[in-house]
């Protein structure tokens, strides 16, 4: 992985003290990566929805104008 090959550069360079700052990123990243692999299907579900209602009542209502 890649914090394999981060980790032990990071800690060659800095004598280990850079070793919480990088695990500190390395989790929010992971965390906030995955919040917005459950939310953003989610959003767009529901994206696709407004918008598909959207047309069919744009649709509808065009149809309904039309009629005498």
């Amino acid at each position: 992985t890649k914090s394999g090959v981060v980790r032990p550069a990071v800690t060659a360079t800095t004598g280990g003290t850079g070793n919480v700052p990088v695990s500190i990123a390395e989790d929010v990243t992971s965390t906030v990566l995955s919040i917005v692999a459950v939310v953003l299907p989610v959003l767009i579900g529901t994206l696709l929805v407004v918008i598909a209602s959207f047309i069919v009542w744009r649709i509808w209502k065009r149809m309904n104008r039309d009629a005498p």
